[in-house]
């Protein structure tokens, strides 16, 4: 089977729908499939869509799939252009609820033009369907992955630090983390926060702005590590605070990583929530509340034992082979045109 992946980014370029790319691309290539990738270089304007299908038509996919939004893309408008022109066509519609209304918008054509919708999760896809026409039986859910791999077999967990994971920027819970720290200073306790994670290339000053804040306070920082020792660590580690505004989500790749680690988490509860994540988490409201809960998984190691073992159980549903899967699963069926089942 080939595909021809269509995707406005790819690494090198900085997007998390690049990075999700990639890693499906790789997942479903050591599942026998071939992919090829439109990414780099491409000119996605309008004018150019009926060019660019006649040249992914003489590669003569099975499949073609088109990931959507990204960067590259900018405001063009050919990926819509193509979900038309190439057959058989199915588009990811990554963090619906999430993009400017104008953006929003311009999901509308992949509703006639695609013949399936794949969604991220169950409430991006409930949200799509209140602002365009329900696309019948057309469409799915298949979660994201997480961007850290984790080691085939459980690693000892010899790190003692609470770990923190994710990209450094404003209101993405990095402030609760510090208070957090804050406080464990204050009461004089033997912890330390290790926070992991990159820059908002954005926002560089940010960090400078945390660091000199926190100075004082027992924080390691683990910043710009390759993808191994970041996996490394997180195989090491024992508990991580994960605080989001919004709650814990589906759509965290940090969060997957931390979890598919089998890392007991402590994090937030959100209208995103699902039930199914939430038992899998130690859910607090405050970094107040979340230290009370550090102090109780530390005293009680059967509770964290348990807690570790449900985050890694979570994590691995949404493992990158069984994502790969379910993929090929979906592509199977559209090539032999089965109906309303094709995703499950």
């Amino acid at each position: 089977m080939k595909v021809a992946m269509i995707t406005g980014s790819y690494p090198p370029m900085a997007c998390g729908i690049g990075d999700y790319t990639s890693k499906l691309a790789s997942a479903l290539t050591a599942s026998g499939i071939t992919v090829d990738i439109y990414s780099a270089g491409v000119d996605w304007s309008l004018l150019k869509a009926q060019q660019l299908a006649r040249k992914i038509s003489e590669g003569q996919p099975d499949i073609v799939h088109i990931q959507y939004p990204g960067t590259g893309y900018g405001h063009k408008l050919g990926p819509q252009a193509l979900s038309f022109l190439l057959k058989p066509c199915v588009v990811t519609l990554h963090e619906v609820s999430q993009v400017h209304i104008l953006r929003r918008l311009s999901l509308y054509p992949f509703v006639y033009g695609a013949e399936w919708l794949i969604f991220s999760s169950g409430f991006e896809m409930g949200y799509a369907m209140r602002f365009a026409p329900k696309p019948g039986n057309r469409s799915c859910v298949i979660p994201i992955g997480s961007f850290i791999s984790s080691p085939n077999e459980a690693s000892e967990k010899d790190l003692e630090d609470i770990v923190s994971f994710g990209l450094i920027r404003p209101n993405k819970g990095i402030e609760q983390v510090i208070a957090l720290a804050a406080m464990i200073k204050t009461q004089g306790l033997p912890l330390n926060i290790r926070i992991i994670g990159s820059i908002d290339p954005k926002q560089p000053q940010y960090l400078d702005e945390l660091r000199s804040a926190s100075k004082d306070l027992p924080i390691t920082w683990e910043l710009g590590l390759s993808e191994p020792n970041v996996a490394n660590l997180l195989a090491r580690s024992r508990i991580a605070y994960m605080p989001f505004p919004d709650g814990a989500s589906e759509r965290r790749s940090s969060l997957l990583a931390v979890l598919l680690n089998g890392i007991a988490t402590i994090s937030t509860k959100g209208p995103f929530t699902t039930n199914e994540l939430a038992e899998s988490l130690f859910l607090t409201d405050t970094p107040e509340q979340a230290l009370l809960a550090i102090k109780q998984l530390l005293d009680k190691p059967a509770q964290l034992d348990d807690l570790a073992q449900r985050a890694r159980e979570y994590g691995q549903k949404r493992s990158w082979p069984r994502i790969a899967t379910q993929h090929i699963e979906l592509y199977q069926k559209m090539i032999n045109n089965h109906g309303a089942d094709a995703c499950r």
